[in-house]
């Protein structure tokens, strides 16, 4: 009996101390190690963003990024390319033997050391794939073409250019003509592939030396930084992708790219050329062709291209009329330039609907599209399940479980005197339709941006101060609406 009481006192005794024990460290945690803790961690982010998988221009310092995208130039996933066709050789001044076509990367057939493997993946596929094609015998119908499923038919158009009385981009795709455009599913599971191997090695980043056995789950800050980086990442390109297409178009034709990313440096290769001996070999080989398509004054189509990229993303689709640009014929707008502009608003807008901006166009956009693969997991995490769902859906099915979360909270309340309602609070973390950004959405929570790292050395930083990512402005005007603001802007702008 005297030994159970004994022990009795002892655990009293314990018990007692705990919140003393508790107090003191909460003390030393608040003006100590947790600082420390939220130094690190602040560390460890900023290393993470400069690294060559997450350098972007508008958050880092680093100059190792595009000139057109501001995205990096060292990551696995880096990928140079053009929105035009570009001729890998020349038979004449004006007749190309072999055109390289847009969205494969040049860099990733030339053997250079730097290439990323995502260049050198893609290029080589559509090397193995890429068939020549007359254009006369092409049609409009869906066909493989090179690493793409496409169609034609708009405006009446067949799948490939015919050139113009023989010269010009002959036997090219014709992106105004597509109704349909999409990578053949190896290529497909190449980019993945990358994807994921760029993932892992930006997530080893986050992990203290001793943490690298794969058996410690990253921290939710850096996993939030990197999606947000990424998600800024696909943005910047599409955006590019809009300006650079535009400027492409029949009228214009300044072939825009990570080169010659402005219409002021195009001109300058415009004046070059003027003055250049035009014979083979003479010319480099972008300029060769600068006066193949058109015969509009070189100034004219200068004044065009800063029309064109000048022009929100959102606005119609601008096309050319003489020497005047107008957003009346969305239908002749580049297949390409239509669908980037479409998945910039719904980066900008979560729960757009992307055909508000493609039926005008004359293309329309299916679920299949529009949505991503989501991992369900069941209670335990043992046993999951794969469905398909759009961001639309995905919000959705985010706000009813905050209502049901919040229905229960008040029934929890009704029942007990000693419950606080707080269902008000859960409704106000609800997302409405086209309300926030996805960076936002993909990035540091307000929590931890107040309470984690608000008093650390990441806060004067731009990754940091960044409105419409990490605050909770998705009309920021930072974030570039304009393709010609995305090719200058600076850090700190």
């Amino acid at each position: 009996m005297g030994g159970i009481i004994k022990r009795s006192v002892l655990l009293a005794a314990m018990l007692l101390s705990l919140p003393v024990f508790a107090r003191q460290f909460s003390i030393e945690l608040a003006y100590g190690d947790e600082a420390s803790a939220n130094e690190r961690l602040a560390k460890k982010l900023l290393h993470l963003l400069g690294t060559s998988e997450l350098t972007v221009g508008q958050y880092s310092p680093s100059n190792q990024t595009d000139a057109n995208s501001k995205n990096p130039f060292g990551s696995r996933s880096t990928y140079h390319s053009y929105t035009w066709s570009y001729c890998l050789k020349w038979t004449t001044s004006t007749l190309c033997e072999r055109w390289l076509d847009p969205y494969v990367s040049g860099h990733g057939l030339g053997g250079s050391p730097d290439q990323s493997p995502l260049e050198t993946g893609i290029a080589s596929l559509w090397a193995g794939l890429k068939k020549d094609i007359d254009a006369n015998e092409a049609g409009s119908g869906a066909m493989q073409y090179g690493i793409w499923n496409v169609a034609g038919g708009r405006q009446g158009r067949t799948t490939l250019n015919n050139g113009v009385n023989g010269i010009g981009k002959r036997n090219t795709l014709d992106t105004s003509a597509l109704t349909e455009w999409d990578l053949v599913p190896e290529a497909k599971d190449l980019a993945r592939d990358v994807g994921r191997k760029t993932a892992d090695l930006a997530i080893l980043q986050t992990y203290e030396a001793d943490d690298k056995s794969g058996k410690v789950m990253p921290n939710m800050e850096s996993l939030r930084a990197m999606a947000a980086t990424w998600t800024r990442a696909l943005r910047n390109r599409l955006l590019s992708n809009v300006g650079e297409a535009r400027a492409a178009q029949p009228g214009i034709e300044f072939e825009l790219g990570e080169d010659r990313p402005t219409c002021e440096a195009y001109l300058a290769n415009v004046d070059f050329y003027e003055g250049a001996d035009k014979s083979p070999g003479a010319v480099p080989l972008p300029l060769r062709d600068l006066r193949t398509y058109t015969i509009q004054d070189p100034q004219d189509r200068y004044n065009l291209c800063k029309q064109v990229t000048g022009l929100s993303v959102y606005s119609d689709a601008p096309t050319v009329e003489g020497q005047g640009v107008t957003g009346n014929n969305p239908r002749d707008a580049a297949y390409d330039a239509v669908v980037s502009a479409a998945n910039v608003a719904m980066i900008d807008f979560v729960g757009y609907d992307p055909n508000k901006i493609t039926q005008s166009a004359g293309l329309s956009v299916n679920q299949e599209d529009i949505s991503q693969e989501i991992v369900d997991y069941e209670v335990g995490g043992q046993e999951f399940q794969k469905y398909r769902a759009t961001n639309m859906r995905q919000i959705a099915s985010y706000n009813n479980a905050l209502s049901e979360a919040a229905a229960a909270m008040r029934g929890a309340a009704a029942r007990s005197d000693f419950i606080q309602d707080t269902s008000g609070q859960i409704n106000s973390f609800k997302i409405a339709k086209e309300s926030r950004n996805l960076m936002q959405i993909n990035g540091l929570t307000d929590g931890m941006k107040l309470d984690t790292l608000s008093n650390t050395s990441i806060a004067s930083t731009p990754i940091y101060q960044q409105t419409g990512v990490f605050t909770s402005n998705p009309d920021d005007p930072a974030i570039e609406k304009e393709p010609s603001r995305l090719t200058i802007t600076t850090l700190g702008n």
